[in-house]
C-alpha cells in the first residue's frame, strides 16, 4: 500500500509527466536525453546527452523545491529537531556513533591541507550538527540551509552563523563542503557555480551524494533505483562530475575515501577505485 504522500506524489507525476518543460535537462536545459530508469510508469531516471545529468522526470521548479524543504522532506535524525535533553547529550559525546558523525569530514578536510581557522561554508547545513562539529575542529565556520525551521534551530541551539550564499563576498572561503546536499537542488550546476564563486583560489568544492554511477548500479541494482526519486530528484556520478568540473582538477571516490591518496592528489583529473560502494564523494579545486 502507497502512503498519502506517496500517492500524492503519483499523481503530481501523472499530471506533469507529457509536460516538456518538465522533461528537459534541469541543469543546462538539454531536450535530448535518454531513459535510464523508470518507476511507477508515470516517472523516469533520464541522462542529459549534453551535461550527462541524471534527472528525474517529471523535474521540479526552484518554488516547488522550495517549499518542499519547508514542509514535507523527513530523513529522520538528519531532519528531526531534538529536544534540549538529546541536543545535550548528542554535543556531549560530539554525535560520536551517530550518523551525524562528521569525523569522516574533518579527516578529508585535512587531508585537503584544512588547519584551524580554515574557513569552511557548510551548504546545506540542515539543523547544524555538522557545522557545529566543523567549529569545535577550530574551523571558521559560516552555513546555509533552505528550511527556515532547521536554519533557525542551527543559529539558536548550536551557535551557527547562517548565511544566504547570494551575501556571501566572492572569494571568501577555503572550503565549500555538501553533505547530500546536490542530489536534491534543483539546478546542480548553479549550486556548483555558486560555491565556485565563494571560493579562494585554491579552494576546494567538497561533497558527499548518493552514488549515480553505473558501476553501484552493477553491484546493488535495487540500492541504485532506490535512491533516486521524490527526494532525490537529481543522481551524481563521475560523468557528470567531469563535464561540470571542465578544466578544473577533481578527484572521485566511493565512501570511504582514500585519505592517503586524497592527500597526494593536486591538479589531476581523477576517479579513483570501482565506484561501487553507495555514497560517493568529489572534490574539484578551483583554479
Amino acid at each position: 500500500m502507497f502512503s498519502s504522500s506517496k500517492v500524492r506524489y503519483l499523481l503530481w507525476c501523472l499530471a506533469h509527466c507529457c509536460v516538456h518543460a518538465r522533461n528537459t535537462c534541469p541543469n543546462c536545459g538539454a531536450v535530448d536525453s535518454s531513459v535510464v530508469s523508470r518507476k511507477h510508469v508515470v516517472s523516469a531516471l533520464k541522462r542529459c546527452r549534453e551535461c550527462f545529468l541524471l534527472f528525474r522526470t517529471p523535474t521540479t521548479d526552484s518554488a516547488e523545491n522550495a517549499q518542499y524543504y519547508q514542509s514535507a522532506y523527513e530523513q529522520g535524525t538528519t531532519t528531526e529537531l531534538p529536544d534540549d535533553d538529546q541536543l545535550q547529550r548528542m554535543t556531549a559525546s560530539r554525535f560520536a556513533g551517530t550518523d551525524l558523525d562528521r569525523f569522516d569530514s574533518i579527516e578529508i578536510i585535512r587531508a585537503l591541507g584544512g588547519r584551524d581557522s580554515t574557513k569552511i561554508f557548510d551548504y546545506g547545513c540542515s539543523w547544524g550538527y555538522g557545522a557545529w562539529q566543523f567549529q569545535q575542529a577550530g574551523f571558521d565556520v559560516r552555513a546555509y540551509e533552505i528550511s527556515m525551521p532547521r536554519s533557525q534551530f542551527a543559529a539558536r541551539k548550536l551557535g551557527v552563523q547562517i548565511m544566504e550564499p547570494a551575501n556571501v563576498a566572492a572569494e571568501s572561503f577555503d572550503f565549500v563542503y555538501s553533505s547530500h546536499v546536490i542530489e536534491h537542488v534543483p539546478c546542480p550546476r548553479a549550486m556548483l557555480a555558486e560555491g565556485l564563486r565563494m571560493l579562494r583560489p585554491g579552494g576546494f568544492f567538497v561533497s558527499l551524494t548518493p552514488n549515480g554511477s553505473m558501476h553501484f548500479r552493477k553491484t546493488d541494482k535495487r540500492g541504485w533505483q532506490q535512491s533516486w526519486g521524490e527526494v532525490h530528484p537529481q543522481l551524481i556520478c563521475e560523468k557528470w562530475i567531469g563535464s561540470a568540473a571542465g578544466s578544473l582538477p577533481y578527484f572521485v571516490s566511493s565512501v570511504p575515501v582514500n585519505l592517503e591518496s586524497l592527500s597526494r592528489w593536486h591538479s589531476e583529473r581523477i576517479v579513483a577505485g570501482e565506484l561501487d560502494q553507495p555514497h560517493l564523494f568529489f572534490v574539484i579545486r578551483k583554479g
